[in-house]
């Protein structure tokens, strides 16, 4: 078991897909064999959270619900919650991103390190199928958000892209790509997760790439040099046709060292439709 007081985190990051009942607790008792100190959630239910992060050995959870006063006019997709929760860590109260087009979409909660003050967030893109230009624009505000952290960050997201998370970083694209017809001028999501980005952090999955090449040879070999690099979420699925792969989820950081990173889907796609990125993070000095 990790010490959740040191400079190594076990972290995760899930989208939940709005599981209760004895899902959630299975949920949650999936959760709790990766000994997390930090989680990080998407597509949380207000009626399960508790529960879930209880279930999991979680000393602490906070939910953007909490913090968004529901509308009668709201339908179930603004009741897609993110949570952050945690163990042996001195916590912050949470907040939402209140100037971003969905906000209970975002959390950020301040927490402490091994004595360092550590940012965490839990971010949801909303699909551009059904809420169009905003998905774009509620990425292009989490990333100048992010522009100017100078201090260790660790973000967890479920982005709704790429669309091509190719092993070339230069050539990763998004769905709505800075340039495109569907944005008249203005800003893609590129800026978020696109070699575009106007943030510092870096996507935790390609840090652990690099200082592993020999790993990134074999993704190149098994996907012809296109990617994804890993598996998190599938389009298209339906009964004889297991869609088509990409990885959508995905933890960023800044000031720390990957030690190791794995996306189980399988396992946790049984529990979900997307897979479970499981991070052991060391604080950089």
């Amino acid at each position: 078991m990790l010490s959740p007081v040191g400079r190594r985190l076990s972290v995760i990051d899930w989208n939940l897909r709005h599981r209760v009942g004895p899902a959630a607790i299975e949920q949650a008792t999936y959760i709790a064999s990766f000994e997390p100190d930090l989680v990080l959630f998407q597509e949380a239910n207000r009626d399960s959270i508790a529960a879930l992060c209880k279930g999991a050995d979680l000393d602490w959870f906070r939910f953007s619900l909490d913090h968004r006063v529901l509308m009668p006019w709201d339908g179930q997709r603004r009741q897609l919650g993110c949570a952050i929760g945690g163990r042996g860590i001195e916590v912050g109260p949470g907040r939402l991103m209140t100037d971003v087009p969905v906000p209970e979409r975002t959390l950020v909660v301040d927490v402490l390190v091994d004595g360092a003050a550590v940012v965490t967030g839990a971010f949801h893109a909303p699909p551009g199928v059904s809420w169009f230009e905003k998905k774009p624009a509620q990425a292009v505000k989490i990333a100048q958000w992010l522009q100017p952290l100078t201090g260790p960050v660790i973000i967890g997201m479920d982005a709704n892209t790429p669309q091509v998370d190719h092993p070339d970083f230069a050539q990763t694209r998004t769905h709505w790509q800075t340039g495109g017809a569907n944005l008249s001028g203005a800003p893609g999501d590129d800026q978020l997760v696109g070699p575009a980005k106007i943030h510092p952090l870096t996507d935790a999955l390609r840090d652990w790439l690099e200082a592993h090449p020999a790993e990134l040879d074999a993704i190149r070999a098994r996907t012809n040099d296109s990617g994804p690099l890993a598996t998190s979420y599938r389009t298209g699925t339906r009964e004889g046709s297991p869609g088509t792969p990409h990885r959508y989820d995905s933890i960023w950081t800044h000031h720390f060292r990957v030690e190791s990173i794995d996306y189980h889907y399988d396992e946790a796609c049984r529990l979900s439709d997307h897979a479970l990125v499981h991070a052991v993070l060391e604080l950089e000095p």
